[in-house]
């Protein structure tokens, strides 16, 4: 006789066999930002799947629902810096209704917000790497253009606009390594650069 009866089989390693696959509550960007924690704290090297599993209470498994391999991680962890380090802050400096020095003022507040911890590891990360070197010149290519949009919207000429944008720029990476330095000095310092 022949058992014509299936039966669901639930392992560790397959999951329901039968069935669709219960999706894993814990989302593919809660990993990405999980994995800029951890860059962000020491370095692409600190990215790691064993260590990010144990920080957010996952198995290894629960990251391969998500992601094929640590270079897709990386990779998605670059890709988020580009579009939510960049555009989406063009985005929301683009939608204030105001003069363009409010604009850059908002732009100032909203790079400074989360720290720059992020911003570095990944520019170091670029040091050792031609093709994180592309994408981070392109950034700042894209960012840089953008500033000195701002400032021409506030009558500067082209000289003065590159002037300005590189220097609010220098300012705004600049910032995570000046610490000794008063909050006032660093405002007066915004101040004069958003100002026309």
């Amino acid at each position: 006789m022949v058992c014509t009866t299936l039966v669901s089989v639930n392992t560790v390693a397959y999951g329901n066999f039968m069935g669709p696959r219960k999706r894993d509550p814990l989302s593919r960007q809660a990993w990405v930002r999980g994995a800029v924690e951890l860059m962000a704290e020491g370095g692409v090297e600190n990215v790691r799947v064993e260590v990010l599993a144990r920080r957010l209470g996952k198995t290894k498994g629960s990251f391969y629902w998500h992601f094929k391999d640590r270079p897709a991680l990386l990779e998605a962890v670059v890709a988020t810096w580009e579009a939510a380090g960049t555009q989406a802050l063009i985005d929301a400096v683009n939608g204030l209704e105001g003069t363009p020095t409010d604009k850059l003022r908002l732009l100032w507040r909203l790079a400074t917000t989360d720290g720059l911890g992020a911003e570095l590891a990944l520019r170091e990360w670029a040091r050792k790497d031609v093709a994180i070197a592309t994408r981070v010149k392109a950034v700042d290519a894209k960012r840089l253009a953008f500033l000195h949009g701002l400032y021409a919207e506030l009558g500067l000429d082209e000289a003065r606009r590159q002037q300005r944008a590189l220097q609010l720029y220098a300012l705004l990476i600049g910032t995570y390594f000046i610490q000794d330095v008063a909050d006032a000095v660093i405002d007066a310092t915004v101040e004069a650069l958003t100002s026309p």
